[in-house]
Formats: C-alpha cells, structure tokens, sequence
C-alpha cells in the first residue's frame, strides 16, 4: 500500500512535469512560427465601443485555457503529494516547490508566446474614448487614444448591421486629446473633419474620409 502511493505520487510528478514543459516549449515554437501571419482585423461596434476581432483573440483564448489546465492539474498533483506525507510520510516539500516553480517557468513562456503574437501593449493602455457623429444617413465614431505623450484617433464608419469600417487613422501630439471636440461637415458621399492636431496652441488640421 505504501510503495503504490508513493508510485502514484511519482507518476503524477512526472506526469505534471511533462505536461507542462511540453506546453510551455510548444507554445514558444507556435508563436515564433505564426507571428508574422496577418491579423485580418475586422471591428464592430458594441455597447458603444468599438470591437477589434481577429485570430489573436483565438490565440489568447487557447492560451488562457492552457494555462487554466496546468493549474488544475498542479493543484490534483499537491492534493496527491498531500494525500502520500498523510499515509506514508513520504517527504514532498522539495517536489512540491519544483512542481510550482515548473508552473510558474510554463506561465511566463505562455506570457512570453502571448508577447511575441500579440505585442506588449494591450489596447486599455490606451485609455480609449469613444464619440458618435451622424447626419440621420451615415454614422461615424471617432476613437481616441493616447499614452504619455503619444495621441492618436481612430475614424469608422458604423454599418446598418454594427459592423464597422476603419477610414482614417490621425495623430496628435503631446498625448492631445479633442474630448469629442471635432468640427464635422458632411456630404453625401464624404465627410469634412478638423480637429485640433495640439503642435501649438490652435493648430487644427482637417481631413476628408470618403464613405463606403
């Protein structure tokens, strides 16, 4: 009885260290082989907020569940390592410590695969706003962002089903934001904007996005 614990126990530590190591190397060897594949963004416009869709949400869902399996399956090996001390005595603290250090090592490649497809940013760095515009016949949603001192803007044009068409990216600078703040003639077939580019004081720039 005392020696089929302690196997198990052993089984269950290999097990676990395979597991994990196999995912953490795949991970890796996945994300470098996949990284320069084309996004093939697409967005809509939900609970007014814009929605940017692409294959890395797929990446980072299977990632997410990778990482939940190995936590699970830690969790099952210490509850084993636990049960062995109980009935055997078998000594688990060093087993115990390099099951978590391995789960630990496999998080950070999952980070690291994560990083290496998606980039280190994440799109809340930039604190986006988001301000709707319509003439009763077409829809624009200006989204701004900024970090420090960069500031950016974001032009789309909302369809009847929500979906939504990215036409014109802009910057400003010193992290300026217009706070909604734009000046918008419209046509029937394209749209006049100026907004305030901040490189001085009252400097506006505009721009004409032509709708699809």
């Amino acid at each position: 009885m005392e020696n089929n614990m302690k196997n198990k126990s052993k089984k269950m530590m290999l097990f676990s260290l395979i597991i994990m190591l196999s995912f953490s190397l795949l991970s890796l060897i996945v994300a470098f082989s996949i990284k320069n594949i084309p996004e093939n963004i697409s967005y809509r416009y939900v609970n007014q907020r814009i929605e940017k869709r692409s294959w890395h949400d797929s990446y980072e869902i299977i990632s997410d569940i990778i990482f939940l399996f190995e936590l699970c399956i830690t969790m099952i090996t210490t509850i084993v390592f636990i049960i062995a001390k109980v009935k055997t005595h078998e000594k688990i603290m060093k087993k115990t410590i390099s099951l978590w250090v391995v789960l630990v090592i496999s998080t950070i490649a999952l980070l690291l695969s994560n990083t290496v497809v998606t980039g280190l940013s994440d799109e809340n760095d930039y604190s986006p706003k988001y301000y709707e515009f319509s003439d009763n016949q077409h829809t624009l949603v200006f989204e701004e962002r900024s970090f420090l001192l960069y500031g950016e803007g974001y032009i789309f044009q909302i369809q009847d089903d929500n979906s939504a068409i990215l036409l014109e990216h802009f910057t400003t600078d010193d992290g300026g934001r217009n706070n909604g703040m734009y000046d918008v003639i419209w046509f029937n077939d394209h749209a006049e904007i100026t907004y305030h580019t901040f490189v001085t004081e009252n400097d506006k720039k505009t721009v004409v996005v032509n709708f699809k």
